[in-house]
């Protein structure tokens, strides 16, 4: 068994980075960002207006979802309407790991598989759980704890029964789904942040340099690619998309390629690229939501208020507007579902990028801004959307026109995105709990 060490200074310096992030972060509180003609960011093209149509939407009917593999469910993180109830209530709690404590955190979702919930807490906890009873498996913990001081993040996805996971501890593991033991593990080039990518047989990784690396099933490096601009991703989860035609990744530093299976780049977008409109796409820094692939519909958002529509083929862009999400959107019969980061959720038409209806998501006793990244979502399941939010409540909505519908308090903030498989929706919360509900 191979083990690497993370040097201690690119700890260090990871902290130093969030720090400043962080810091950011909380300025973009105190002041509004609205991106104009003055704008610094470069978006000289950016459309300065959301264009609303209003109306109501068609939503398709409800189909079971029997697993959750990875980030975002599948390798395309495109997700349907899944049946759940329209009321669900509480069915069990399992304590994953410590709660999470200031500077750590955790942005991966617990995965469904065959009857068994697996999840990776931020201090490097594996465990699987039975879905319907919440009891205990196995659990083990991702290195020794001596070595899983000071390291958090990374993530998981299961295929075949084998678990895969990608450590903020520079390693990457197989690990049989039944039992917890280890089957295989590697060195990564640098610590990952994000679960890795099973699609088509191949496992991605990508690292907080934004490199991606390719491996097969046994755990053998197929290629390498770098990032063409490298920066540390400390926030975002950057688990790349896959689809048939290619994998797409987006990095902090705005730039989004899109990648072919043997690792030949495909196409890549950053300021000054133009498409067959005539306008570019520039920067999005800040880039926290994961890409979603839809057919031939490419969709990236950013916390930095910025949202654009591209051809996965070809990466032209089809709309781009001044709205973005730390979470990923949903994407979802014909029509875009975002949360910005001032709590608004918006219904957008997919083919334009106009806004069918907005709803405010805060109560009125929280209408300041919520910190970034404060909310997860949405889902649409049971004929509701569902989103989470880190003031540790379940918000439900009418998807046809935005209505709020009900609330559930969960007892504690929400760390990461939702999961829902199997008619049981799985929440993550910062005492280091998961719970679930049906």
């Amino acid at each position: 068994m191979t083990q690497s060490v993370v040097p201690s200074f690119l700890r260090g310096f990871a902290c130093l980075i969030a720090a400043a992030i962080l810091a950011s972060c909380e300025s973009d509180q105190e002041t509004e960002s609205n991106i104009g003609p003055d704008s610094e960011l470069g978006l000289a093209t950016l459309q300065r207006t959301i264009q609303v149509v209003g109306g109501s939407l068609n939503i398709s009917h409800q189909k079971n979802r029997d697993r959750w593999t990875q980030a975002a469910g599948q390798a395309d993180h495109a997700l349907g309407h899944a049946q759940f109830s329209d009321r669900p209530t509480p069915l069990w709690t399992f304590a994953a790991g410590q709660a999470m404590r200031r500077g750590r955190w955790t942005s991966m979702e617990p995965l469904i598989d065959q009857g068994t919930v697996y999840t990776l807490s931020w201090d490097q906890r594996l465990s699987a759980v039975d879905l319907d009873t919440g009891a205990a498996k196995w659990q083990r913990r991702l290195g020794s704890k001596a070595e899983s001081d000071g390291v958090f993040g990374g993530g998981i996805a299961i295929a075949n029964q084998v678990l895969y996971a990608a450590t903020g501890a520079g390693e990457f593991h197989a690990i049989e789904a039944a039992t917890g033991q280890v089957i295989w593990t590697v060195p990564l080039p640098a610590p990952s942040r994000s679960g890795p990518l099973v699609f088509q047989g191949t496992l991605y990784v990508t690292d907080i340099l934004g490199a991606i690396t390719a491996f097969d099933q046994q755990g053998n490096e197929l290629w390498q690619e770098a990032a063409p601009q490298s920066a540390l991703s400390i926030l975002a989860p950057n688990t790349p998309a896959g689809s048939d035609s290619g994998l797409y990744q987006v990095l902090p530093s705005g730039v989004v390629r899109a990648l072919l299976p043997s690792g030949q780049a495909a196409w890549q977008s950053y300021a000054g690229l133009q498409g067959t409109s005539g306008r570019s796409i520039d920067l999005i820094p800040g880039t926290g939501a994961l890409p979603v692939v839809d057919g031939n519909f490419l969709l990236i958002s950013s916390w930095a208020n910025r949202s654009v529509a591209l051809t996965a083929n070809t990466g032209e862009v089809i709309w781009d507007i001044p709205i973005g999400s730390a979470a990923t959107p949903l994407v979802t019969n014909n029509h875009v579902f975002l949360i910005t980061h001032d709590g608004y959720m918006r219904a957008l038409q997919q083919d334009t990028g106009y806004q069918v209806w907005s709803t405010n998501l805060r109560n009125q006793q929280a209408r300041n801004q919520p910190p970034v990244g404060g909310w997860y979502g949405p889902l649409l399941a049971g004929g509701t959307l569902i989103v989470g939010s880190s003031e540790g409540a379940l918000i439900f909505l009418n998807p046809r026109n935005g209505e709020r519908l009900h609330e559930l308090r969960v007892g504690s903030p929400l760390v990461a995105p939702l999961s829902l498989a199997d008619e049981t929706l799985l929440v993550t919360t910062r005492d280091g709990l998961i719970r679930a509900y049906r």
